[in-house]
């Protein structure tokens, strides 16, 4: 809300149709209708693929190389971001662990989607400020936060099968 960025509300782990309808309880972020996938299962991955798309600007100087459209993907510790990431890649390229804090670096891959250049920035989770340790974590959730400065779109991943959390909002 405080940065004039495009964003879009995705709610991960909507694996199943029950889950997808419950999603929608994410509206209560008041961050527009949100977009209930399943990275895992690749389930609405295309329709965010073409959200993004629809998002990018125009480019602006003909016979330029267009600049890479950033899109940052943010969230709360073990939603998901980095299942989403190798999803929307169609590979492994960042390791995924039920383990919280797998992550710990933002990392960027250029994709590209239908002859445009995206540049995916895959981030560490970031967690309530009084419960962010000292050394790594720190810095993780600094490099998380400069990554969403620098993107054009920022990918705000929420877990279907939880509620809304305060830490969800004020990321």
């Amino acid at each position: 809300r405080q940065v004039s960025k495009p964003l879009i509300l995705v709610a991960n782990k909507a694996d199943n149709a029950k889950l997808e309808t419950e999603a929608m309880e994410f509206y209560e972020l008041g961050l527009g209708e949100p977009l209930a996938i399943s990275a895992y299962h690749g389930r609405g991955t295309t329709e965010l693929l073409n959200r993004i798309i629809a998002l990018l600007p125009v480019p602006s100087q003909v016979g330029a190389e267009p600049e890479a459209m950033k899109v940052a993907i943010v969230g709360r510790p073990n939603v998901g971001k980095s299942m989403l990431f190798n999803a929307l890649l169609g590979g492994e390229r960042a390791i995924v662990d039920d383990a919280p804090g797998t992550t710990r670096d933002a990392i960027d891959t250029l994709l590209d989607f239908d002859g445009q250049s995206v540049l995916l920035i895959d981030t560490a989770g970031i967690r309530r400020r009084g419960r962010v340790e000292v050394g790594v974590e720190r810095y993780s959730v600094i490099r998380a936060l400069r990554a969403i400065d620098r993107a054009d779109v920022a990918l705000l991943v929420l877990d279907a099968t939880e509620l809304v959390t305060a830490q969800d909002a004020h990321i």
